[in-house]
């Protein structure tokens, strides 16, 4: 069978290892002895509201959407290498500048949002937030979006991954600066490959 008939497929392999790869690095930058802090005085100011885990949470969603998109596309495989480029540069950040965020972890359950916000903090610390790679991803597929799909489908996704990352701040769950980390790491990663 050729490489094209097996690409549409390689997500579904690599996804197990993507996310022991996220929760090792995550275990490893917990036992260093200093973190660092992206955060700015307007990320003091920035309430918190956990009704934004629901938009946090679909990251996960539209990360993945420009794979979805590009399934049966003959550049399918130069978008799977800019998801590689974008685990690559990202674990690379994470063990070499380990950061942590003060989030909010005396969270009383009182809805759908604080339940998932609960759980998800209880797998994850609170480190490897620089740079939000919820938003290197999602600002990927939308990039990936303009460029196969035009204008329709590029600024709803767009849209998204801007909902995506105000909720990552408003979670507390990254700082400003991390969103500004996660928007250099996903154009780099749709310029350098998959516009290349």
């Amino acid at each position: 069978m050729a490489m094209e008939n097996w690409l549409p497929y390689i997500p579904l392999i690599v996804l197990p290892f993507w996310a022991a790869l996220n929760l090792g690095i995550n275990r490893y930058v917990s036992r260093r002895p200093r973190h660092h802090r992206t955060d700015i005085v307007l990320d003091v100011r920035l309430p918190f509201i956990p009704g934004f885990a629901l938009p946090y949470f679909s990251a996960y969603v539209l990360g993945l959407l420009g794979y979805v998109l590009m399934i049966t596309h003959p550049d399918l495989g130069k978008v799977l290498w800019g998801y590689l480029f974008l685990v690559g540069i990202g674990s690379l950040c994470y063990v070499v500048f380990p950061s942590t965020a003060v989030r909010r972890e005396d969270l009383a359950v009182v809805g759908f949002s604080t339940y998932m916000l609960v759980r998800f903090q209880r797998l994850s610390g609170p480190y490897n937030v620089f740079p939000s790679m919820h938003f290197g991803y999602c600002l990927f597929s939308a990039l990936v979006g303009w460029y196969y799909h035009g204008h329709l489908i590029g600024g709803g996704l767009t849209l998204w991954a801007v909902l995506i990352g105000v909720s990552t701040l408003l979670t507390k769950q990254h700082y400003i600066l991390d969103l500004v980390g996660g928007l250099v790491v996903g154009v780099l990663a749709f310029v350098l490959v998959v516009r290349l």
